[in-house]
């Protein structure tokens, strides 16, 4: 019947959207950014990152809270691919609590005197152990809600967190919540510019 090919052909047309979504991520890991990493404010990448998804969050009933310290220190990395791995993890933690809860930003100097350690961390289920040495391998995908995702979204923070000469890694505990863990490299100076 006509409405059977009209939702037929609905379906090629998603299942086609996905394909190329999942094309387009797979070139992204497989060539890093062109922009070389240099210094990039931390403060403003996180802020425009929760300003895109305020409203996603606000939906969800969830809370963000960001302590950053120094406040005006600046990382190596550049300025779309810091904000992608951004969105990337607080998208994870939204797609963790599809009812409400958490998500915290901080930033703190690492052990290491040349390093800053950048965390997200959310309230959800957690992350089974037997996932977590899987969870930054591409097309491995456990999302809380129920949703289907491609797997790929923590392959690429991970393909951008070594282009800038970093690291990504990951502490959950089921029932707890889950801490992402970036270790970037601390540019000199104060942060100089808001569009960084």
């Amino acid at each position: 019947t006509h409405a059977e090919l009209i939702d037929y052909l609905e379906l090629v047309d998603d299942q086609i959207d996905r394909a190329v979504l999942a094309t387009d991520r797979l070139m992204q890991m497989s060539h890093p950014p062109g922009e070389q990493p240099g210094p990039v404010s931390a403060q403003q990448a996180v802020d425009d990152v929760l300003a895109l998804l305020a409203e996603e969050c606000r939906q969800r009933g969830v809370r963000t809270q960001v302590h950053l310290f120094p406040s005006d220190a600046r990382v190596i990395a550049d300025r779309a691919g810091l904000r992608q791995v951004l969105v990337n993890l607080v998208h994870n933690a939204l797609h963790a609590m599809p009812r409400g809860g958490d998500i915290r930003i901080e930033m703190h100097p690492a052990d290491d005197p040349d390093l800053l350690t950048l965390t997200v961390s959310d309230t959800g289920p957690g992350i089974a152990a037997e996932d977590l040495p899987r969870i930054f391998l591409p097309f491995f995908s456990r999302r809380p809600d129920g949703q289907p995702g491609m797997g790929l979204g923590l392959a690429i923070c991970k393909s951008l967190m070594d282009h800038f000469g970093g690291s990504i890694s990951v502490r959950s505990q089921p029932g707890t919540g889950t801490t992402f863990t970036l270790r970037l490299r601390k540019a000199p100076g104060p942060a100089d510019s808001p569009a960084a």
